[in-house]
């Protein structure tokens, strides 16, 4: 189940892309690409110069990359104090929680995503994933039925796997 969790979040990147300054997108690109150690660099300087809550997100998302969740929150955190509308860097903290065992916050960040963005389908697929880890069938099967009303395909194919009677 996990795996649905991480397609929704590795896809997430592309669409941080769009309001971003050129350095910014110099670092998305980079960690696109798999250069994660000048990406950091990258980040490191866009942050030392602007302070942007996108710079702290590109960051954090990196430090998700190499599997430090920790550091990876850190920078969510900053990235959300800076611009607490920034949608995006609440579904990438999800995850994170979601990584480190954290169910509860996750589903936190993920309300919080649907409410910032109701349309954002990746937020109903994953809080779906973790309120079926946390044993909530009725309110996993919801979010995927709202993911499949936004036009997530696979998301019947996972409805069909687990919501049978819900």
């Amino acid at each position: 189940m996990k795996k649905y969790l991480l397609l929704a979040s590795l896809v997430a990147i592309s669409y941080a892309v769009s309001g971003q300054t050129a350095r910014e997108q110099k670092v998305a690109r980079l960690i696109d690409k798999g250069k994660y150690e000048k990406a950091l660099r990258n980040a490191n300087q866009v942050i030392s110069k602007t302070g942007s809550a996108e710079a702290y997100h590109l960051r954090g998302y990196y430090f998700s990359l190499i599997e430090e969740s920790a550091l990876a929150i850190a920078d969510y955190d900053k990235s959300i104090s800076i611009d607490p509308s920034y949608a995006q860097a609440y579904f990438d903290r999800a995850h994170s929680y979601f990584i480190t065992g954290q169910s509860a916050a996750a589903v936190a960040d993920y309300d919080r995503v649907i409410l910032l963005d109701p349309n954002f389908v990746e937020a109903y697929l994953n809080r779906g994933t973790v309120k079926l880890e946390q044993g909530n069938t009725r309110g996993a099967c919801s979010d995927w039925r709202s993911a499949a009303s936004l036009g997530v395909d696979f998301a019947n194919e996972i409805i069909a796997v687990h919501c049978e009677g819900y």
